[in-house]
């Protein structure tokens, strides 16, 4: 089947209508991280009205969470699509209730990712209509955890994995080659108490917290040190045709969650900034205060202060110069506050990845963009996903998905439906090319 002859089967065997209705329910149907199962059963109902072979894969101790595997052809396959069916908690269930509003379908998941998920399925469908030999095998996995620590993933790499893996995490069917690293950390300051009346004979441990925090923030990047979003480094910029940021998660960069340079100017225990320092600026990281814990409200200057931050660092950066980034700011902290202890503990780390732009293995994936007729553009993953397990268990791994990832985890969470379809015509042609480039010779 020539490029021609696939894109003409892709317009006569797309079933938009389908898609889209598939899309909608399956964002209608609630299943965050650890009560995936009602989001799953969606799916299988869906492979079961279709006559699709899949088999379940438990996943951890708790009863009812398994991945979904769909596989067709001779296996180990050739390619693996992945895609998470959790999400995380409600925010708002009235405004993220699944609804089609013009272009937009809009839910929660509906851009993080189970419209993309349907995208897979819905591109298997018009492959398999084909009705061409399978001489090679494709899986389909659709895993839970993701929006944790991925241990749908996890249980996924126990099996043998193919020379090729996409993810299909959001982000606006640019291709990311780079994908950053990402720690989760536990900081801890202490102090003195005393009698709030006298903060002076006291050595308050949330003011040594905020020392600390603002000199990571500041020697951060610049989404830390104003706005903006976080190490999204383009390789190439071209404007997509179809609704949605002029590049990767554009929309964050119009607000930022705060302006450390205006707090520092309203603080007088802002430290100084770290010394520049050429491993900071390769770190590039981008760091998210998720929680404050300290004080109490008995009148009493706090001796104790934790903090759980989340931070996102360049691809190859290792653990130990994310921790050394760490140190350094305590000690500028304690600069200030000397009385004060400062310690952290690293709760979880994922390190970051680059696949290089002539990898063979791209091959594939190069042929389903022409053959869709879709601009190759390349970017750094700026987030975590289950990207990295599978990279780090032998498969070449790019993320590639319809959506814009900067509003994903939001109230205005949404995926603009004509992308949906060009991310199911990429997704079809994605697994011909599989086939095409992985046949035999004769």
């Amino acid at each position: 089947m020539t490029e021609q002859q696939l894109r003409r089967h892709c317009e006569l065997a797309l079933d938009e209508e389908r898609l889209f209705e598939r899309a909608r329910t399956l964002v209608g149907t609630y299943g965050p991280t650890y009560a995936e199962q009602q989001s799953v059963q969606a799916l299988e109902a869906i492979l079961q009205q279709e006559g699709l072979p899949y088999r379940r894969q438990r996943v951890g101790a708790y009863p009812g969470r398994w991945n979904l595997i769909v596989e067709v052809g001779p296996q180990p396959p050739a390619i693996q699509w992945v895609g998470h069916l959790d999400t995380v908690p409600f925010i708002d269930e009235v405004a993220q209730r699944a609804r089609v509003e013009g272009n937009r379908l809009i839910g929660l998941g509906s851009c993080d990712m189970k419209a993309s998920c349907v995208a897979a399925l819905e591109g298997l469908q018009v492959f398999l209509a084909a009705e061409r030999r399978l001489t090679v095998g494709v899986r389909l996995a659709f895993v839970v955890g993701e929006e944790d620590y991925g241990d749908g993933a996890a249980t996924l790499t126990e099996e043998e994995q193919p020379p090729l893996t996409v993810v299909g995490e959001p982000t606006g069917l640019y291709v990311c080659l780079d994908h950053c690293g990402y720690l989760e950390c536990l900081l801890r300051s202490t102090g003195s108490s005393a009698h709030a009346a006298f903060p002076q004979i006291g050595t308050s441990a949330v003011l040594a917290m905020f020392n600390w925090i603002d000199s990571l923030l500041q020697a951060g990047t610049p989404a830390n040190r104003r706005s903006g979003s976080g190490p999204t480094v383009e390789r190439e910029i071209d404007r997509p045709e179809e609704e949605g940021p002029e590049q990767p998660w554009s929309h964050a960069q119009d607000s930022g969650a705060y302006d450390t340079e205006n707090m520092a100017e309203a603080s007088a225990f802002s430290p100084p900034r770290p010394e520049e320092d050429e491993r900071d600026e390769a770190l590039q990281p981008t760091i998210n205060v998720r929680e404050i814990r300290g004080g109490t409200r008995n009148f009493v200057v706090p001796d104790v202060c934790e903090v759980e931050l989340d931070m996102h660092v360049g691809a190859g950066v290792d653990q130990s110069a994310v921790e050394r980034f760490v140190e350094r700011s305590a000690a500028a902290a304690k600069q200030v506050t000397p009385e004060a202890e400062f310690s952290h503990d690293v709760l979880f780390w994922s390190p970051g990845y680059s696949v290089p732009d002539d990898a063979r293995q791209l091959d594939t994936l190069r042929s389903a963009f022409e053959c869709a007729e879709l601009p190759w553009r390349t970017a750094a993953f700026p987030s975590h996903s289950d990207a990295p397990r599978f990279q780090q268990a032998g498969s070449t791994t790019v993320v590639c998905g319809p959506g814009d990832l900067s509003v994903a985890h939001t109230a205005e969470e949404y995926i603009a439906l004509d992308q949906l379809t060009k991310a199911t015509r990429l997704y079809a042609a994605l697994f011909c090319s599989a086939l095409s480039h992985n046949e035999p010779a004769s």
